[in-house]
């Protein structure tokens, strides 16, 4: 969560952010459990806004470098690439390399910068090809 906006809230706000009912209109959390031993491993956060989707992921410290971000931020781009042809956006700190290097290798180019965000985009077009645009 260090490079999260999602931190320093207190446990009440916690409960209240992710217990309540969850929709991807209205932005969803999502933990995400390796089945083998039930396992948290981090979350995703997915958020549908008219034609496009924005996306984040965070992995625990313990679990780092050894692909699950790349597994699962894939598998989330998947899934939306079903849907339909939207535009998937994502959000990095400029100093969160490690992201940056994720969302490039997934093939996502940064497009802006709001907030001292960098911001990200991959497009897909229902065609079955994936491209950058700026």
């Amino acid at each position: 969560m260090k490079y999260q906006y999602f931190k320093g809230l207190s446990r009440e706000e916690y409960e209240e952010i992710l217990l309540k009912e969850q929709s991807v209109e209205s932005g969803a959390q999502f933990a995400i459990i390796r089945k083998a031993d039930q396992t948290l491993l981090g979350d995703v956060y997915i958020k549908k806004e008219d034609y496009t989707f924005w996306i984040g992921y965070t992995i625990s410290p313990a679990f780092k470098r050894q692909g699950y971000a790349y597994e699962i931020t894939r598998a989330l781009i998947q899934w939306i690439q079903r849907q339909g042809d939207y535009k998937i956006m994502a959000g990095a700190a400029p100093e969160n390399i490690a992201s940056i290097q994720l969302l490039e290798k997934l093939g996502f180019a940064q497009v802006d910068e709001e907030n001292g965000e960098s911001i990200f985009l991959l497009h897909h077009r229902s065609s079955g090809t994936t491209e950058t645009k700026e």
